[in-house]
C-alpha cells in the first residue's frame, strides 16, 4: 500500500476534526462495505479564490475547466477489509459521469486505509500517464495527491452531508502540479448507528411559525406521522412570479433527532424525540420537530434576481439545482408544516463556499389527509423573509406535489386495472368469436333444413316461376 505511516503529519493543509465528531465503523460494516455497489459521486466545493484560478485544479492546465463532480469507485478490497483501491474520476457535470465512459486522462488511481483512531479514510492518489493511446502502455506516477474522508456524527441545517472530505496536494506551492485544498461532500443516505440531527434554527422557527393551542385528538391519525412513507414527495410544479420554473423533490432528513429512513424498525432503540428548549416535540399535542431537504431542478431562466443561481444570461440554468435545507415543526393533527430554510448560494453548477448560505427563508406546507383521494397533492410555498431591497430577496414560490409512496400505489393500481381490463377484453373477444361461429353454424344448419324442405314441398310450377333458370325434371322424366 502507498499510505504513508506518517499520513497525519502531511495534514497541515487539511482540516483536523476531533474523532468523536465522526462516526465509527464496526467489523460488520467496514469501509469496503461503505463503498461497495458502484461509484459514489461527490460535489466539489471551491474557495472564493478558485473562481478563475488554475491552482485549485488537480489537473492544472491540462483541462479547461474546474471539475464540479468527483467519484470514488472501489476496484479492490484487502482481506481485512480495512484498505481498498479506488478509481477517482473528475467531471464537469454529473450527467457525463453517470452515463459516459471513464476519462482516464482526468482520473486518478488511489489507495486508501481506514484510520480507526481518527475515524476517517486516508487516500494516496496517483496520476495515470500515457492512457490516451492505450491502457496497456499507461503507467502510474506523481503520487502527491491526498484525500481524506469521514462520516459526520451530527447533521444540521447547515451540514446535511453524510460523507465529507477534502483533496489537496503535498507539493510545494511554487512547484508545478500544486493545487489548493478542495472540499467535497455527498448527501447520500448513509445508515450508520449513532448519526444524530442537531436543530440550530428553532428560535427563528418559534418566531416565524407560531403554534396555536394543542388540538384535540379527534383528528389524529388522518395525516402522515413520524416515519410514514407519505412524508416524501415529488414536486411536480414549482411556480415563480414569472411562471413555472421547474420541478423538484421534498425529502425528510430527520424526524426528531434521528435520521429519516423508510424502514423505521431499523432505527436504534434510543428516543427519536429531541430535547430542544425552543420547540419541543409533544406527542400529546401532535407537534413534531422535523427537517427536510428541498431540491429544485430549474427548467426556466425566468427567475427573480435574488433567486437566480447564475450570474449571466446564458443557458447555464439548465440542469442547475436550487438546494434548500429546512427545519421546523409539523402538526400531525392538521397536516401543517412550517420551517425555516437555508439555501446554498452557488454560481452555475459550482459551489464555492460551504458557509455561504441564505437562512432567511420560510417554507410552509399543507399535507393532504391519508383518507383523501390517492391523487391528492400537497401544496406549499417558499418565501424570503428578507427586505424587498435585499439582493437575496425573491418573490414567493408556490409548489404542488404528489407522494412518492402513493404514486407507486397508483401506478400499480393503473397497471393492475389495465391488465384486468386487457384480460377481460381478450376473454370478451374470445366469447364473441365463439358466439359468431355458433351463429354461423346455426344459420348454415337452417339453410340446409330449408333447402331440404324446399326441395320436397314446394310445387314444381311455383318453383319454375320463381327460379326460371333452374332445370326441373318433368314428371315423366322422374
Amino acid at each position: 500500500m502507498l499510505i504513508p505511516k506518517k499520513f497525519s503529519e502531511e495534514y497541515p493543509r487539511g482540516t483536523d476534526v476531533q474523532p468523536e465528531l465522526s462516526l465509527r465503523l464496526s467489523q460488520t460494516r467496514t469501509i469496503c462495505d461503505m463503498f461497495s455497489g458502484g461509484g459514489n459521486a461527490f460535489e466539489l466545493e471551491y474557495t472564493g479564490s478558485c473562481k478563475s484560478s488554475k491552482s485549485c485544479n488537480p489537473f492544472g492546465d491540462s483541462i479547461g475547466y474546474l471539475p464540479s463532480v468527483m467519484s470514488l469507485s472501489m476496484i479492490q478490497c484487502s482481506n481485512d477489509r480495512l484498505s481498498l483501491r479506488f478509481l477517482i474520476e473528475f467531471w464537469n457535470n454529473s450527467y457525463r459521469g453517470y452515463y459516459g465512459s471513464p476519462n482516464i486522462s482526468t482520473s486518478l488511481i488511489g489507495e486508501g486505509s481506514w484510520d480507526e483512531k481518527k475515524n476517517r479514510l486516508h487516500i494516496v492518489a496517483c496520476r495515470i500517464y500515457d492512457a490516451s493511446s492505450s491502457l496497456d502502455k499507461s503507467h502510474v506516477g506523481d503520487c502527491t495527491t491526498r484525500l481524506s474522508l469521514r462520516f459526520p456524527a451530527i447533521l444540521s441545517i447547515r451540514n446535511t452531508s453524510t460523507i465529507v472530505g477534502e483533496i489537496w496536494s503535498v507539493k510545494p506551492r511554487n512547484e508545478s502540479g500544486f493545487f489548493d485544498r478542495v472540499q467535497f461532500r455527498s448527501g447520500g443516505r448513509i445508515q450508520l448507528q449513532g448519526l444524530k440531527y442537531d436543530y440550530m434554527e428553532m428560535d427563528k422557527v418559534k418566531k416565524s411559525c407560531p403554534m396555536k393551542n394543542p388540538r384535540t385528538s379527534s383528528n389524529k391519525g388522518q395525516y402522515p406521522s413520524d416515519f410514514s412513507p407519505d412524508m416524501r414527495y415529488r414536486l411536480l410544479a414549482i411556480e415563480g412570479s414569472k411562471g413555472r420554473i421547474g420541478w423538484g423533490s421534498l425529502d425528510p432528513l430527520a424526524v426528531g433527532d434521528q435520521q429519516y429512513q423508510r424502514f423505521p424498525f431499523l432505527l436504534p432503540s434510543s428516543s427519536s424525540k429531541p430535547n430542544n428548549p425552543a420547540v419541543e416535540s409533544d406527542s400529546n399535542s401532535g407537534l413534531l420537530n422535523i427537517s427536510y431537504k428541498i431540491s429544485i431542478t430549474l427548467s426556466s431562466s425566468k427567475l427573480d434576481d435574488g433567486l437566480n443561481p447564475v450570474n449571466d444570461s446564458s443557458n447555464e440554468y439548465l440542469g442547475t439545482k436550487i438546494r434548500i435545507s429546512a427545519e421546523g415543526v409539523y402538526d400531525i393533527a392538521t397536516g401543517g408544516l412550517c420551517m425555516v430554510g437555508c439555501r446554498n448560494l452557488r454560481s452555475g453548477d459550482k459551489s464555492f463556499s460551504s458557509d455561504s448560505m441564505d437562512c432567511e427563508i420560510l417554507v410552509k406546507i399543507s399535507f393532504p389527509p391519508l383518507n383523501s383521494d390517492m391523487r391528492s397533492k400537497i401544496k406549499g410555498s417558499i418565501q424570503s423573509m428578507r427586505e424587498k431591497t435585499d439582493p437575496l430577496s425573491f418573490k414567493p414560490l408556490q409548489f404542488s406535489g404528489r407522494s412518492e409512496h402513493r404514486s407507486r400505489i397508483m401506478e400499480q393500481i393503473v397497471i393492475t386495472d389495465f391488465e384486468t381490463r386487457s384480460i377481460w377484453r381478450v376473454n370478451f373477444d374470445l366469447i364473441m368469436v365463439q358466439i359468431t361461429f355458433q351463429l354461423i353454424g346455426a344459420l348454415l344448419l337452417m339453410c340446409q333444413l330449408c333447402s331440404f324442405r324446399y326441395n320436397n314441398t314446394v310445387p314444381t310450377t311455383l318453383r319454375r316461376w320463381i327460379f326460371p333458370s333452374e332445370e326441373i325434371p318433368l314428371i315423366g322424366d322422374r
